[in-house]
């Protein structure tokens, strides 16, 4: 419980954007949340085949194996991205806080 609000489970997230939806241009918050979502998913996945993170990183550069776990984790959390920020949007098109969905069914989802 964090300033009242529940940040366990899905129904917290529906219930805050129920309320969002609920205010005047709740509907175009809602959806420049997802998009917002969507493009950190996008940049995490430019990270990721850029190679940028070898800049940040002091490691053997030639060692292929830990590029690939690199890459793969921000593989993964860019589609985590994408789709978290894919059901925002939907929720914010259609009206509807129900088709925002939380990680849990996000992660059944991608699994």
């Amino acid at each position: 419980m964090l300033n009242g609000i529940s940040t366990s489970g899905s129904g917290s997230k529906e219930d805050e954007l129920a309320f969002l939806l609920e205010i005047p241009l709740g509907k175009y918050i809602v959806t420049f949340i997802g998009l917002v979502l969507f493009v950190f998913g996008i940049a995490q996945l430019k990270k990721a085949f850029s190679e940028t993170y070898k800049k940040r990183i002091k490691f053997d550069h030639s060692s292929t194996f830990l590029n690939f776990i690199i890459k793969f984790g921000l593989t993964s959390r860019a589609l985590f991205f994408f789709v978290i920020g894919s059901f925002i949007i939907y929720a914010g098109i259609s009206f509807e806080s129900e088709n925002a969905k939380g990680f849990e069914q996000v992660w059944t989802l991608i699994v």
